[in-house]
């Protein structure tokens, strides 16, 4: 199957963590291993001028055992949903992330509106409520 995204709804297929009770200034060290389950999309950031493939679902990590960062939770293996569509992960390659609110993201690209606020927040939560275990 494969879907195509615009502009508001492609913000759930970027990379960053969602995270509801962090402070700002904690951070998580971990390797990218997959996006499972996943489907084929597009995305595009400028209202349809350009599309770009990518895979949209689950992203699998493993929290870095020696430099974790200094966040609490999210240990050993976890998974995230992406919410920056300008942003890029590789497989097998480890990243450093600021853990913040999920209303604080996204806040690397200032094309876009930022940060995306209570509201936005909320809809993404109840988007991927049904994906996300305890």
């Amino acid at each position: 199957m494969k879907m195509r995204l615009m502009n508001t709804l492609s913000v759930v297929l970027a990379c960053g963590t969602l995270a509801s009770m962090a402070s700002a200034v904690d951070t998580v060290r971990a390797t990218f291993n997959s996006v499972a389950p996943n489907t084929s999309c597009e995305f595009s950031a400028d209202f349809g001028g350009t599309w770009k493939g990518t895979l949209a679902g689950g992203m699998n990590w493993t929290r870095d055992g020696v430099m974790p960062g200094s966040y609490a939770g999210l240990q050993g293996d976890f998974r995230t949903f992406c919410i920056e569509v300008t942003q890029n992960v590789a497989f097998n390659t480890s990243y450093l992330y600021d853990v913040v609110n999920t209303e604080n993201a996204p806040t690397v690209d200032p094309t876009f509106s930022l940060p995306m606020g209570a509201f936005k927040a909320g809809q993404l939560s109840e988007l991927l409520g049904g994906s996300i275990r305890a």
